[in-house]
């Protein structure tokens, strides 16, 4: 059992099912009851555990084993709430056994008793607690222990604010726990790992741990549902709101204790909010609340019940909400947010304890509520967009700068809302700065960051970066977080936006380009087209386009169906949507920069319904217009065969046979190991999967597996083009508006200077038509964008429906 324990969690299970019927059978009664008190600690009965641990250590026959047989009912005793007799036991144990002169085994307790600690949150009496114990447990021969000590630190560290200090002993503890053939406590370690990289905010990471660990099958039924809470926490974080749910809710089948139901419960509550479904979010904040309750959690159940009560509008919380301050300033912050659309005072308030406390990630919600109850609430627009900035400069993973903006979208209308109440010149470019700053940031911060930053740049901004405090977990406790002072918060601001406004402009003429493109800004009343300090309608609402992209994709995709669906419709539709742009579509090799629902206009095919010939050339940021690729270095094709897909191969060899012969890789593995060094052009063929949740997401589909987006713009590669023929491979998810990304956007990332992807589902023998047409004639000295339109026109003779030739669009990426 005790092997097992440390190496197979599963196995020591298996074999300790039966463990009653031991203790009869046993000549040695004490060790079948110490096996069963293993055997319910694995299975989470935590109060059965401690019971048949301290009964072992009646049963036992010398003082010694008295004394150590008891220390494993510690860690169950606190983990069943019993937290005063843990701690006593514990203290009685060490000096005991201390005096029996057994310190490893005393040192045993005191790591249980530090174990305990951590369920009271008595976070820094445990860190000081498990520093001490790992020495004495080596020294003692405990190597499995010592590592479980530092296992212990490193979740101490996690819920004390201090997640990077806690990947990194997680990931010493991964490495020692190996060498000495404890796989389990390994694994264990992993999960502290995908925790760490959660509150670091790079949630794809923590993704790729806690899938591979699930998968794997060899966690207890209580460590799959901590695995499982924490892949909910990384699709809550990569917005991917009903894969959270579905993680969540099978987390809840092993998870007993009500402090964890109710974490679980609140999770499930924050992605329904996220989804727009408010009456089931509020009954499970309620959930949540009652819980919390049972748990003694004050400060957990208020803020539930606040949140409860801000989507349902009712309920009496008068008796806990006006004492929201005894709760400490995380759950106080969280309870004013919860309530402040009600009350100017309590959005004051929330500011005040978002600054007092360093909650940086939470202040711009303050501000934006305050600038609701304002007779002029620009001047609290512009210190909201200055604390997103401030926040969104801190992250340092690549899809948690793509998906921060998500949530503050409805924020950022109103404050752009107001700024063309009356645009004035000034407001105007106060507008076209906003919007520019905004737009796809993370994927300028890459292509800068890949051509022209100095090491000791880079480094400033890391450090920069890192000095500023963390998102805050719904995990970490009151007290744990340390302060920040606005006044420093500035500075770091400041001074790293200095340094990467000096970069990007010191790079415009070489690295990204001059352009004039207009932003294209949907509004709540209108459809605007922005150039410098003025603009132009185009008379089309929100309302009004969403109606019309619907009828387009209906009509567009009717192939679907009837290969030989007629176009006229299409047309049609196509010609009313273009009208409206017709200034911008009639100019020569136009680009532009969409935003919203004007991210799915198939933009080269509105030119074409408008008669107008060549390409246009769309934008995620008016400083990059894309360049033509030198094709003179190595091509890479990716082919993921599949069975409904005829053609795929035919087009595979043709395009190898026009680029004079380069690799073909056919799995993902072999896929990631292509991305490195200098790739000219990478041509794929297969399946995409588009995640419109968060299109950082997206893949490509092999026989062996998925590759993602966000691992292609974090691969060690650059390349010159990339042309993607498979499903939406162009798409952007809805809730991108600012920082648009997917599979084009991942290959622009790597400093592609033009992506070529559709906007819907491929057809397979019109894909090899149009990409071979393109290739045949790029390679012959035709220029890229000259050789794209002329494979349309010719797909459009072969079928006259957009749906073959109208999807495919070429996107602009870093200029010469």
């Amino acid at each position: 059992m005790l092997k097992y324990h440390g190496s197979s969690a599963n196995r020591a299970v298996r074999l300790g099912a039966d463990w009653e019927q031991w203790v009869d059978l046993a000549e040695d009664s004490e060790w079948a009851y110490r096996a069963g008190g293993i055997y319910e600690r694995l299975c989470g009965n935590w109060s059965a555990s401690s019971k048949a641990f301290l009964e072992a250590a009646r049963r036992a026959k010398n003082p010694v084993d008295r004394q150590s047989f008891a220390v494993g009912a510690i860690d169950s005793l606190a983990r069943s709430g019993e937290i005063g007799e843990a701690e006593s036991l514990a203290k009685r144990l060490n000096r005991n056994l201390a005096r029996l002169g057994h310190p490893g085994l005393a040192a045993r307790a005191m790591f249980n008793l530090a174990n305990a600690f951590l369920y009271q949150d008595r976070f820094q009496e445990a860190i000081q607690v498990f520093k001490k114990v790992v020495d004495p447990l080596l020294e003692g021969g405990f190597e499995i222990e010592a590592q479980s000590a530092k296992l212990g630190l490193s979740s101490a560290q996690l819920f004390s604010g201090n997640p990077r200090a806690a990947l990194s002993a997680a990931t010493e503890v991964v490495a020692g726990a190996k060498a000495l053939g404890a796989d389990y406590l390994a694994d264990l370690a992993k999960i502290n790992q995908a925790l760490a990289h959660n509150l670091t905010q790079q949630p794809e990471t923590a993704h790729g741990i806690l899938l591979s660990l699930l998968d794997s099958g060899n966690l207890s039924k209580v460590d799959q549902s901590r695995a499982r809470e924490y892949l909910g926490d990384s699709f809550l974080k990569l917005n991917l709101w009903q894969n959270a749910i579905s993680a969540y809710v099978l987390a809840e089948k092993g998870v007993k204790l009500p402090v964890h139901r109710g974490h679980l419960a609140f999770g499930i509550a924050e992605a329904q909010e996220a989804m727009g479904s408010l009456p089931e979010a509020s009954r499970s904040y309620a959930r949540a609340a009652d819980f919390f309750q049972q748990s003694g959690a004050r400060g957990w159940t208020a803020q539930a019940l606040a949140k409860s009560a801000s989507l349902s509008g009712d309920g009496d919380l008068k008796s806990i909400l006006d004492d929201a301050t005894s709760y400490g300033t995380f759950h106080a912050l969280s309870i004013h947010l919860s309530l402040a659309r009600a009350s100017r005072e309590r959005a004051l308030a929330a500011l005040k304890l978002a600054r007092s406390g360093g909650y940086v990630d939470l202040e711009w919600k303050a501000l934006h509520l305050i600038s609701s109850h304002s007779k002029n609430p620009g001047v609290w627009y512009r210190k909201m967009f200055r604390s997103i900035q401030t926040k969104r400069l801190s992250l340092s993973s690549i899809v948690a700068r793509q998906n921060y903006l998500a949530d503050k979208s409805g924020a950022l209308q109103e404050y752009f809302d107001w700024l063309l109440e009356h645009p004035t010149q000034m407001r105007i470019q106060e507008l076209s700065q906003a919007l520019v700053d905004l737009r796809s940031v993370t994927l300028l911060d890459q292509i800068v960051a890949r051509t022209s930053l100095e090491p000791e740049i880079r480094e400033r901004l890391e450090e920069l970066r890192s000095s500023i405090p963390l998102e805050e977990s719904r995990h970490i406790s009151e007290g744990s977080r340390k302060v920040t002072r606005a006044s420093s918060l500035r500075e770091i601001h400041e001074e790293a936006s200095s340094i990467l406004l000096n970069i990007k402009s010191a790079s415009a003429g070489t690295h990204l380009g001059h352009s004039s493109a207009p932003l294209i800004l949907e509004t709540t009343g209108d459809t605007l087209c922005l150039e410098g300090d003025s603009f132009s309608r185009t008379g089309l609402t929100s309302k009004q386009l969403k109606e019309k992209l619907q009828w387009l994709r209906f009509d567009l995709l009717a192939p679907l169906a009837d290969k030989n669906a007629a176009s006229e419709e299409t047309l049609k539709s196509l010609r009313e949507i273009a009208e409206p742009f017709q200034s911008l579509l009639v100019r020569e090799s136009p680009l532009v920069c969409p935003d919203k629902l004007t991210w799915q206009l198939p933009w080269t095919a509105l030119r074409a319904c408008l008669g107008v010939e060549g390409e246009c050339r769309v934008s995620f940021h008016p400083a990059l217009k894309g360049r033509e690729p030198s094709m003179t270095g190595r091509n890479l094709i990716w082919y993921g065969p599949a069975p409904d897909l005829p053609n795929a191969e035919g087009e595979v060899a043709i395009i190898r046979e026009l680029l004079g012969g380069c690799d073909v890789v056919t799995s993902a593995a072999e896929a990631r190991k292509s991305l490195s060094g200098e790739i000219t052009a990478i041509h794929v063929v297969g399946h995409a999967v588009h995640e419109e949740g968060c299109s950082a997401m997206s893949s490509f589909s092999f026989p062996d597996g998925k590759v993602f987006a966000y691992e292609i713009a974090a691969a060690p590669c650059s390349v010159e083009l990339a042309t993607l023929s498979a499903c939406e491979t162009g798409s952007v998810g809805s809730g991108q508006r600012m920082e648009p990304d997917g599979l084009v956007r991942a290959f622009l990332a790597k400093g592609a200077g033009m992506a070529i992807g559709s906007l819907w589902p491929l057809d397979d023998e019109a894909a090899k038509l149009l990409f071979s047409c393109f290739y045949q004639r790029f390679v012959s000295g035709q220029g890229l964008l000259g050789a794209l339109f002329e494979a349309r026109c010719i797909t459009r003779d072969w079928k006259a429906h957009p749906y073959y030739w109208g999807g495919v669009s070429a996107y602009a990426g870093k200029s010469e």
